[in-house]
Order: structure tokens, then C-alpha cells, then sequence
């Protein structure tokens, strides 16, 4: 959130669409509404709220304290991902090795030949 930020509520023309809501940087998108039509071609409605950050609940943090915390989420994120796609591997790991061959292997060493 910065203090050129925006709420903009829209919905597309056509059956089916839903009101939507997004969350836009008036500095980076001076018109949100000729960028959403550009995009999603006409809509049937759309209104801009501005954001007011001083009206926010969340206290301001320091930003050494806000890099911790999301350094801390991001952390913890990528350890469930990590964890989640590290099962399947182990599982497949398990089968090749009960699948690998045991003993000696049935084709003989390739021996050395000399010419004259």
C-alpha cells in the first residue's frame, strides 16, 4: 500500500460477471478504468475508493521488524512446500532402491583386449 493507492470495485459487461474488487497504485495506473477495459474489454460498472493508509488498523512497524516478520512467513512457506513435494520423492526413492538388482550383476566385467 502506498498513498497513491486505490480500491476499485468493477464488473465486466455480459452475463455470468461478478462484481469484482482490486487494489491499484494510482502512480502506476493513473486510470485504472481504461486499463481494466483495455484488458477486459467494456465493463458494466466501476467505482474507485481511495485508500486511506493512516485509517488502517495495523499499528506501523519499523521496517527491520516487518522484514523479520515476512522473512519468518516466507521461511515457513517454503519449508511446507518443501516438505509437501519432498514425500512423493522419498516414496519413489524407496521403490527404486527395492527394485535395484542385489549381488553380483549377471553381465561380466569387459576385459581388457590386446592387440598384437
Amino acid at each position: 500500500m502506498s498513498p497513491s493507492s486505490a480500491e476499485v470495485t468493477y464488473r465486466p459487461e455480459g452475463p455470468g460477471h461478478r462484481a469484482r474488487i482490486a487494489r491499484v497504485d494510482l502512480a502506476r495506473i493513473p486510470d485504472p478504468e481504461a486499463w481494466l477495459t483495455n484488458r477486459l474489454g467494456p465493463l458494466a460498472s466501476f467505482e474507485v475508493t481511495p485508500c486511506d493508509i493512516a485509517a488502517q488498523d495495523a499499528p506501523e512497524q519499523p521496517d527491520a521488524e516487518r522484514l523479520d516478520a515476512l522473512g519468518s512467513r516466507l521461511t515457513t512457506s517454503m519449508q511446507a512446500v518443501l516438505a509437501t513435494r519432498r514425500a512423493p520423492l522419498d516414496a519413489l526413492a524407496a521403490r527404486l532402491d527395492a527394485a535395484a538388482p542385489t549381488g553380483s550383476p549377471s553381465h561380466p566385467k569387459p576385459t581388457e583386449e590386446k592387440y598384437p
